[in-house]
């Protein structure tokens, strides 16, 4: 699998070595790691869904479980309200993962940007810590 960088601008300008080299452990898990590689692709889209937010962060419980909460990655109350708020026809629509509710909706539901940085801080999280020493 390869794994590729896009160059970020700043003020116009390349960034700088030092931000490139920051880059390194991330790919070097990412082209090593089929976890990582799944978790990264479900969020690699023009277009993500609720449900690749949704799988992106099963990849992580697949990976380290309960772990998440214990490294203060996300809380227990905010993992529930993704999924809640994920699963919810009565909120999401054709966008749930469900068909059907089989509960009440969530009282104070997620919106589509809070879910997208929820999952994306956990993914950024679990990658640090794969690339620790």
């Amino acid at each position: 699998t390869k794994v590729k960088a896009l160059l970020t601008l700043v003020g116009g300008e390349p960034a700088g070595s030092d931000d490139v080299g920051a880059l390194n452990p991330w790919l070097e898990v990412a082209e090593k790691d089929l976890l990582v590689q799944h978790a990264l692709g479900y969020l690699n889209s023009s277009e993500v869904t609720w449900a690749d937010l949704y799988r992106a962060v099963e990849v992580v419980q697949l990976d380290v479980g309960g772990k998440m909460h214990g490294l203060g990655w996300v809380s227990k109350n905010e993992l529930e309200r993704f999924r809640h708020t994920a699963n919810s026809y009565k909120i999401l629509g054709a966008e749930a993962r469900h068909a059907r509710d089989r509960f009440d909706p969530p009282k104070n539901p997620m919106t589509f940007a809070e879910a997208d940085r929820f999952v994306r801080k956990l993914i950024r999280e679990w990658v640090v810590w794969k690339t620790a020493p």
